[in-house]
């Protein structure tokens, strides 16, 4: 199992991303990434600022927004200058109306202008090894188009009926199955599992309490990577 760090309520910024450099048991991090009124493109730690609602801070310029731990991307990829891990981009969708007719094309127009901003950002950084991911599947079709080097990720929730063809799947913790995930590690996919709370972290620990006993499980347990708010509960229960 590899894991991947999102930071959470015991730590800052830079403790989060110095926690992240030197825990050689973290395998990368992942960081939510949104667009202010004024097309600032923003690290926004989310279970840091669940008071902070994600559609005021789109409409808010960057000056606006009053808290010291919402950075724009540049200053998190600054910090992450020698971080020979992975960064997953999480790139949050725009608080749009329902697509109609009407509104279609000025949609796509603000959906392209916004990952124009990330890839022209994260260009500047060819050193370092991003992975871009998103539960939208208009923003994914476009980064097929738009960011060609980079690996995309998809996250899949359970309400999704559509499919997009990727090389890494990211599932809701509720989602695991051992015939699914096999079949998907079987067409070369790479998989993770995102795991936000204590629902999430019993999930994946009951999914695998008997990985020794189950070579399914075990050979998904050995490839898997978890996404995690909590990684030190991953870190001690497996690796201590």
């Amino acid at each position: 199992m590899k894991i991947f760090s999102i930071r959470n309520n015991s730590y800052n910024n830079y403790n989060f991303v110095s926690k992240a450099y030197h825990d050689t048991k973290i395998e990368g991090i992942l960081l939510d990434v949104v667009m202010t009124r004024d097309n600032q493109i923003i690290i926004f730690p989310e279970e840091t600022n669940a008071n902070i609602v994600l559609k005021d801070i789109q409409s808010q310029t960057l000056k606006e927004i009053k808290n010291s731990e919402i950075e724009p991307l540049e200053t998190y990829l600054n910090l992450l200058t020698n971080f020979n891990k992975r960064i997953i981009l999480n790139i949050i969708p725009l608080n749009q109306p329902i697509t109609t007719d009407y509104n279609a094309e000025i949609l796509y127009q603000q959906n392209l202008f916004y990952i124009t901003q990330i890839i022209n950002i994260i260009k500047r950084y060819p050193n370092h090894n991003i992975n871009l991911m998103s539960t939208n599947l208009s923003l994914l079709t476009m980064l097929q188009k738009e960011a060609k080097d980079y690996q995309l990720a998809w996250y899949i929730l359970t309400n999704n009926t559509n499919y997009i063809d990727l090389n890494i799947y990211i599932f809701n913790s509720a989602m695991l199955n051992d015939a699914i995930l096999a079949q998907q590690l079987d067409n070369q996919k790479e998989i993770m599992v995102y795991v936000l709370n204590s629902n999430c972290i019993n999930n994946v620990l009951n999914f695998f309490k008997d990985k020794d006993k189950n070579p399914i499980k075990k050979r998904i347990f050995n490839e898997i990577s978890v996404i995690t708010y909590y990684p030190d509960i991953f870190i001690n229960t497996y690796y201590s």
